[in-house]
């Protein structure tokens, strides 16, 4: 008996770190795109996870940017794609300076507590050519409002452990 409470305290502090899932983050309502259109920073949490989770490179506010106009077009200034204790090639590789892509409003599958559910989030396509090679790489980020202002988000490393990379728009 002893063992099997052991062994079960043991699982509930190093297995999944959220008992009761993933938490509802996402915006509530239709989101128009005027409210997207406009400059969006990182937040100074944020640049806190990104160390913690071990990036050590472009962990300062003016390495990441996003701008998002009118036309649909944006420039991104941040990473595509977070993994877990990055190696700094990953981490080079990851990045993208200045950008010219893409955006629009989708609908995306989320997960949410322990089930999946369609949310609205922000889909930015970037597409690269070099030497007759045309890349595409996609960012998703999930739309959050929170004390009535609009956060762009996604999860950093692993969702379990709810680190997140928040945009929020600047008010210049």
């Amino acid at each position: 008996m002893v063992t099997r409470s052991c062994v079960l305290a043991l699982f509930l502090f190093t297995g999944c770190h959220q008992l009761k899932g993933l938490p509802d983050r996402h915006v509530k309502r239709e989101v128009l795109n005027q409210e997207i259109v406009g400059i969006w920073q990182v937040t100074a949490r944020s640049l806190n996870n990104l160390r913690k989770e071990g990036y050590g490179l472009y962990t300062k506010e003016t390495d990441h940017e996003l701008i998002f106009r009118n036309d649909g077009t944006c420039t991104v200034r941040t990473y595509t794609a977070f993994v877990a204790q990055p190696s700094n090639e990953e981490e080079t590789a990851l990045y993208v300076l200045d950008q010219i892509g893409a955006w629009k409003i989708v609908n995306a599958n989320a997960i949410v507590g322990h089930s999946s559910r369609v949310v609205r989030a922000l889909q930015i396509e970037l597409r690269t050519e070099k030497d007759e090679t045309i890349s595409m790489r996609t960012i998703r980020l999930f739309i959050a409002e929170e004390s009535g202002r609009l956060v762009l988000w996604t999860y950093i490393g692993d969702p379990d452990y709810v680190r997140y990379q928040d945009y929020v728009k600047s008010n210049s």
